[in-house]
């Protein structure tokens, strides 16, 4: 019976270690399959490293790139600046040679202007001559109208005096322009310029400055019509005729909503020489907005010599 007991435990025994060498390598293979997936996950997050690592030493040569054509943009933003004040100071020399051309121009065109002065002075002078020793050849009661054409007698009419007089009498001056452009919503204070000059007789008026520059003393006649337009609300919006620093005159205009109109204005004024006659917008008054001019409708600013004085 105590044999039976040994063999037994003995064998209990061995079943026992039976199993738990089986457990052991049941755990050693489970173990295995573990690193093995644990080797694998590394290895494709080694992949994605060098993957991302090559993606950031892309995008780091695409950040070098960048910062050289900033450079070279930088470099040419320099070079065109340096340009733009080049030109500007040769934009002001040429604008300064433009004043002195002007000027001469003025004096040639004063001095032509006395010119003729002149010669119609001498004319007036051999013509009186001629008349003087007409009359004393043929005394006034023998001669008749007919003796005498229509167009010499009628200048025989206009002439007085003295030879100042008879120069101021026989000399005239007109001009007429217009805008050859829209000016878009000029604002206040803002002379008008009319550019296209079709009519200057003496060369009074200047195209550039946009003002009558008047050569003698007397009475002359000015108008001027303004074409404008509305497109978002009710325009109004004064103008005003200049001589020198005094308005003597004023057209206002009020244009509806998405139409268009004009206004014209008109002066009969005494002006002695050199004072400056011209047009503007009013100095209180902004004009916001557009004044047309083409050929639909002209903005125009035109006057004539009506009498000089004596």
């Amino acid at each position: 019976m105590i044999l039976g007991l040994l063999l037994c435990m003995l064998f209990a025994c061995l079943d026992a270690r039976l199993s738990s060498t089986s457990l052991v390598r049941t755990y050693e293979a489970s173990t295995e399959a573990r690193f093995v997936k644990m080797e694998k996950r590394l290895n494709e997050q080694s992949m994605q490293l060098e993957a991302q690592s090559n993606r950031i030493e892309f995008l780091e040569g695409k950040v070098v790139e960048s910062e050289n054509q900033i450079l070279k943009q930088n470099s040419v933003i320099d070079t065109l600046k340096k340009s733009f004040f080049k030109n500007k100071m040769d934009m002001s020399q040429l604008q300064k040679r433009l004043g002195v051309l002007n000027t001469s121009q003025r004096v040639c065109s004063d001095r032509l202007f006395l010119l003729r002065n002149q010669l119609l002075k001498y004319e007036t002078f051999s013509s009186k001559s001629n008349d003087e020793s007409d009359d004393f050849e043929n005394p006034v009661s023998k001669i008749r109208i007919t003796d005498v054409p229509l167009q010499e007698n009628r200048e025989r009419r206009l002439l007085v005096a003295s030879g100042s007089m008879a120069l101021l009498a026989n000399q005239y001056s007109a001009y007429y322009a217009y805008l050859s452009h829209h000016e878009l919503a000029p604002g206040k204070h803002h002379t008008l310029i009319f550019d296209t000059v079709k009519t200057n007789t003496d060369g009074a008026y200047s195209g550039i400055t946009g003002a009558y520059t008047v050569p003698l003393d007397g009475v002359y006649g000015f108008i001027y019509t303004i074409r404008m337009g509305c497109h978002t609300a009710v325009a109004l919006a004064p103008f005003e005729i200049m001589k020198n620093n005094d308005a003597e005159g004023v057209a206002f205009i009020d244009v509806p909503c998405n139409e268009q109109n004009t206004v014209t204005g008109n002066v009969i004024i005494h002006a002695v020489q050199g004072d400056k006659v011209f047009i503007r917008t009013h100095t209180q008054h902004p004009v916001d907005s557009n004044i047309y001019s083409d050929i639909n409708g002209r903005t125009s600013f035109a006057g004539w010599l009506i009498h000089a004085d004596q």
